[in-house]
């Protein structure tokens, strides 16, 4: 008719090239679809057991893949970290192991713990806003104590471990201190120093 010689448009026209495409004039390759194309069904392949084998499936003789044991992590995926940079999922810790290295400059400055922890407790009831403290070079410098302490211990085989490692590295280089890891002990325990 005179509409379907319209939709085709002219030989060689683009009209009439995208009209061959969207009907796979000129493809060998195309098998018009089946009626059971159109059923709903699973994509992945479905095995049939027949119900007297599968009583069966329980027998230890019945042939099954062996089960791989799991990767174990050792190292934080960057993603990780990144998303945990941004959520407060790691909040705590970061607060407790802060907590830990302000007392420890506080305690070798000689003032005393208690009025630290009294400061926390007060700011802690405020409006929930964190507050943001920046320490100049030259309190960095001054800061800079000889003695050592471990802030953080796990096992070397334990998951978050090295996050909370990398956690305490990073307090430390935000206060200007020094901080490295030592590995020691028959189960493996990797200590965090600062």
């Amino acid at each position: 008719t005179r509409r379907e010689l319209l939709q085709r448009g002219k030989e060689g026209s683009r009209r009439r090239q995208r009209w061959e495409n969207d009907h796979f004039i000129s493809n060998p390759h195309f098998v018009p679809p089946t009626t059971s194309d159109w059923e709903p069904r699973p994509l992945y392949p479905r095995r049939n057991v027949p119900y007297q084998y599968a009583s069966l499936w329980e027998h230890p003789s019945f042939p099954r893949r062996p089960e791989q044991p799991p990767i174990p992590a050792e190292r934080v995926p960057k993603e990780l970290k990144n998303r945990l940079k941004r959520s407060h999922g790691a909040l705590a810790l970061l607060e407790a192991l802060e907590r830990e290295v302000r007392e420890f400059l506080l305690a070798e400055d000689g003032e005393v713990v208690g009025e630290y922890e009294s400061s926390v407790a007060a700011e802690s009831e405020d409006s929930g806003e964190d507050e943001i403290v920046f320490v100049s070079r030259r309190e960095r410098r001054e800061g800079r104590v000889e003695e050592t302490k471990v802030l953080f211990q796990s096992r070397v085989e334990e998951d978050g471990a090295s996050f909370g490692r990398w956690l305490v590295h990073s307090i430390a280089g935000y206060y200007g201190l020094q901080s490295w890891s030592v590995t020691a002990g028959n189960p493996a325990v990797r200590y965090a120093y600062v």
